[in-house]
């Protein structure tokens, strides 16, 4: 922009082509972040663990990109307004990078509490404090699951017996066991 002007085309380009940049970038330090967390605290001996924490890392890449895309059809129609999404951008992630350590996780209610010895009943864990790179466990055993929202997960059960402590792991630490949080195998 020069003297008052409005921008040019180029000059909305090149804010366009930024904050795609920042959205790219984000996504492949949240992958590394993910897989770095995977490999220091699981090691390469519990694969299933890393490839429910690169899943998260790739719901919230898939996010990322929904949001870029999103924010690459507002600037075809509304050229003006592209300006401010790159500062949005930078905003967002300043903003989260002074948030405070991550929130231990809290699970309230586990729903169903049955399924069959073999596995594969989907549960849906209700809590707090839960996140995308979270791991959940029935007893000893990872759970394939799928991050809803910072209140709820869908997991699958693995197969076990008994009854048995689900479990939620995050960066900020494991959630707590109570009676609504067993799971019973039949």
């Amino acid at each position: 922009m020069t003297n008052g002007a409005p921008p040019s085309n180029n000059e909305i380009d090149r804010t366009r082509t930024r904050a795609g940049a920042l959205v790219v970038v984000a996504s492949n330090l949240t992958i590394a972040a993910a897989t770095a967390i995977a490999v220091l605290k699981f090691g390469a001996k519990d694969l299933a663990q890393l490839a429910a924490i690169l899943t998260a890392a790739f719901t919230a890449v898939g996010t990322m990109t929904t949001a870029y895309l999103g924010i690459r059809a507002a600037s075809n129609t509304a050229q003006s307004a592209v300006a401010g999404v790159g500062e949005q951008v930078a905003k967002a992630i300043q903003q989260q990078q002074q948030q405070p350590t991550a929130q231990q996780p809290s699970v309230t209610d586990v729903s169903p509490n049955t399924g069959p010895k073999a596995g594969g009943t989907q549960v849906t864990i209700t809590g707090s404090g839960l996140s995308p790179a979270a791991v959940v466990k029935f007893g000893p055993n990872t759970a394939l699951s799928k991050f809803e929202d910072d209140t709820r997960i869908t997991a699958m059960s693995p197969a076990g017996s008994g009854a048995v402590d689900v479990t939620v792991e995050t960066p900020g630490g494991t959630s707590a066991t109570s009676a609504a949080t067993t799971f019973t195998y039949q």
